[in-house]
């Protein structure tokens, strides 16, 4: 006997947990899995930047900028911890767009906002003030607008987190091999990507959320043709040392109409990018080459008082996403397949982080006249780490501060910024700094690390420093050598997939 479930999700990003998460709070059985780390592949790497936007409306996308607004309310009030409100400095370029068509995108913005959360966008003069100082061009107008800088792979967290308190199976490090309807439900053969293990699970509804995968799961693993047809887009990043006074970030206008985006990373450094260029599945590498680093620095030196070379690059990373050419198209682009009336297989090509929850809403719409009847009041608002007022953030710190004062401030203020109110889970029962056990290297104890395994899913260094905690940056080689030497005499791998029999009889029943 196998687990059945209502619902089987392949892709543990950004938009597979968010559906997770609603859909496990209307009361259906849900597994999800990935094949590697949980929140990995392009959710742990984008510019992080919430932005709403110029770019959709310039093309008079309304209905995004309203849901997108809407979204960053929602969040600002769930996860205050992973948003961090940001200065946008977009300086005047006339040769581009002019200043009248600037002065009426920036109105249109602050209209359709209409958010007590932050100020609203206006033009501003910059001249001779910080803002301008690093500028190349010494323009002396700008547009500010206030966004936010979103940790998404640690927002990916809080959403799993919340599915799991709702009874989703999560299984990282598990990867789909094939899928087979059959009598109306799918059978779908799963192996642990790290010992091999195998199973099979039965589920009425498979959710494809793969990314720039999407096609090739649905085509080569499930065994269905696609209607969807859409070409990819690579946008590479680089970080850099942060080269100007001030925590505001920079939209470069570009003179193909695209944005080049200057923005505050950690302390000390700055993301720079997008550079993008359209690629294909087969040739997709979500490491920049030399063309997209080279390219990415000469924009930065063109436009700002800096001569930075490859040595001063800190990390390089890119991501994927699916491309859309014609405006009027929709940004979710999704695909229903339904062969037998029964046992659907919905595919996501194309979707967008500021409006991955009104892509969870459709999701549900869509899949609902197949499943049985829902709790139609549930609903998932509140998120692990948000428990506690957005405003008052800095009072939470001072308040852990008080009941831990061993605690030094630096790691608690970054224990705050990551987990937010589960901070206290983590240090339940320390009393001093020596019950966070060893301290691996500056910063990270093996109580962190412990926790991580135990409650986000670690498996690996990469997984902490990477995506959990953002240490990769600070760490040197001496430091990654002595986390992965840890993990290989610490750590024993338990494959979520050989837990099944114990889940069969405590909790996995099929609606």
């Amino acid at each position: 006997m196998h687990p059945t479930y209502d619902v089987f999700i392949i892709g543990g990003g950004i938009n597979g947990a968010t559906i997770a998460c609603k859909l496990s709070a209307k009361g259906m059985t849900i597994a999800l899995c990935d094949e590697k780390d949980l929140s990995g592949e392009s959710t742990s790497h984008n510019n992080k930047l919430f932005q709403c936007g110029f770019n959709h409306l310039e093309n008079l996308d309304l209905t995004h900028v309203s849901n997108a607004n809407k979204t960053r309310d929602i969040l600002y009030q769930q996860i205050p911890h992973l948003m961090q409100p940001v200065d946008i400095v977009i300086p005047d370029a006339p040769s581009i767009r002019s200043s009248l068509k600037m002065k009426a995108g920036t109105l249109l913005y602050g209209w359709l906002r209409n958010s007590q959360t932050s100020p609203k966008p206006h033009t501003q003069d910059i001249d001779n003030s910080h803002y301008s100082s690093p500028l190349a061009s010494s323009p002396t107008q700008a547009t500010l607008c206030q966004e936010f800088l979103l940790d998404d792979a640690r927002l990916v967290v809080e959403y799993l987190l919340a599915a799991e308190k709702q009874h989703c199976q999560l299984l990282p490090q598990t990867k789909v091999t094939s899928g087979i309807r059959k009598n109306g439900v799918w059978h779908i053969s799963l192996v642990d990507a790290i010992d091999g293990t195998e199973t099979t699970v039965t589920a009425r509804c498979i959710i494809n959320a793969t990314g720039a995968q999407a096609y090739s799961v649905l085509e080569k693993i499930l065994g269905s043709a696609t209607r969807c047809s859409q070409p990819l887009e690579k946008q590479s990043y680089i970080v850099l040392p942060k080269f100007y006074e001030g925590d505001h970030g920079y939209m470069i206008q570009l003179p193909c109409k695209h944005f080049l985006n200057v923005l505050p990373h950690l302390a000390n450094y700055c993301v720079v990018g997008p550079f993008t260029q359209a690629t294909c599945l087969e040739k997709l590498s979500l490491v920049p080459n030399s063309e997209e680093t080279r390219a990415l620095l000469d924009l930065t030196n063109l436009h700002f008082h800096v001569n930075f070379t490859e040595q001063d690059i800190c990390h390089a990373y890119a991501t994927s996403r699916a491309i859309t050419f014609d405006p009027n198209q929709p940004i979710h682009m999704l695909d229903l397949q339904c062969e037998d009336g029964q046992s659907p297989i919905l595919s996501i090509f194309s979707s967008h982080l500021t409006t991955h929850r009104t892509l969870a809403d459709q999701i549900l719409e869509c899949i609902q006249p197949y499943l049985p009847s829902l709790n139609q009041t549930a609903s998932c608002y509140q998120l692990p780490g948000g428990d506690f007022s957005p405003d008052g953030f800095s009072s939470f710190i001072n308040r852990l501060a008080e009941l831990y004062p061993w605690m030094p401030c630096k790691l608690m203020t970054r224990y705050c910024k990551l987990y937010g109110a589960r901070t206290q889970e983590l240090l339940s029962n320390k009393h001093d700094l020596n019950s966070l056990g060893q301290e691996i290297f500056p910063d990270l104890y093996e109580a962190e690390v412990y926790w991580l395994i135990e409650h986000e899913w670690a498996t690996c260094a990469e997984d902490i420093l990477l995506r959990r905690t953002k240490l990769f940056l600070t760490v040197n080689k001496n430091n990654i050598d002595t986390l992965n030497q840890w993990f290989t005499c610490n750590y024993k791998h338990q494959s979520k997939i050989s837990q099944f029999p114990d889940i069969l009889a405590n909790q996995c029943k099929a609606s």
